[in-house]
């Protein structure tokens, strides 16, 4: 292969693989649309409604504000001051904190990623009992279980990916495993589902392409 091949192979093979993914497919990820858009085996409260114990969830501004003061005040991780999905989780097992429905395509990778903070009681800057979030995608589990940080207030992220064989609708789940009664009260935001290009495909396009237009210069040169 010639320097104007191997020069034209880089950078193809850059262009393609820097490709930008799809939007996100999840309609609320970021909660901006307010109680819409997902569903959750838990008991809906609306902001300022009555806190009555585990196995609830709100969408609010800051959980101890919207909620009940005994909850840690703090904002929501994609400005700080828009809405996020906040639950005093529920004290019985695979209760599905959210879920939702999307249509994915056959042969493709997914990447599910959100961001998660402990919302435990005033006056304790630890959750005693943190959330564990487990993530499945058609009741099979994706990635592992994720331990949200025990320090109130404070957002981490989880992840998890996996290559879908058939093209149609999936429903992805977030589940607590979790029941501890005291703690496992908690905050998501920013949850997303993206399509993510495969290198290896890429990778083949670019030498196919490469290969076709260095055999044209080839056959070119040798018939002048």
């Amino acid at each position: 292969m010639n320097t104007k091949c191997v020069v034209l192979f880089s950078c193809l093979l850059l262009v393609l693989t820097s490709r930008p993914a799809a939007g996100n497919l999840l309609t609320n990820g970021d909660f901006s649309l307010d109680n819409t858009g997902f569903t959750s085996q838990l008991d809906y409260i609306p902001r300022g409604g009555v806190h009555y114990g585990p196995g609830y969830y709100s969408v609010v501004y800051n959980p101890g504000v919207d909620i009940s003061p005994i909850f840690f005040s703090f904002g929501d991780h994609t400005t700080g001051t828009g809405l996020m999905f906040a639950a005093d989780a529920a004290t019985t097992p695979d209760n599905i904190v959210w879920q939702e429905t999307v249509t994915v395509v056959g042969g493709t990778s997914y990447v599910f990623s959100g961001w998660a903070a402990s919302m435990g009681q005033t006056g304790n800057f630890v959750d005693p009992s943190p959330a564990v979030l487990r993530v499945l995608v058609n009741d099979l589990q994706i990635g592992s279980d994720f331990t949200v940080i025990a320090q109130n207030g404070q957002w981490s992220d989880f992840s998890a990916r996996w290559t879908d064989g058939t093209s149609g609708p999936v429903t992805i789940k977030i589940v607590d495993v979790n029941t501890d009664f005291v703690g496992n009260d908690f905050t998501m935001d920013d949850l997303s589902l993206l399509g993510v290009p495969e290198p290896s495909s890429l990778v083949m396009l670019a030498i196919g392409i490469v290969g076709l237009v260095c055999f044209g210069r080839r056959r070119r040169f040798q018939t002048e």
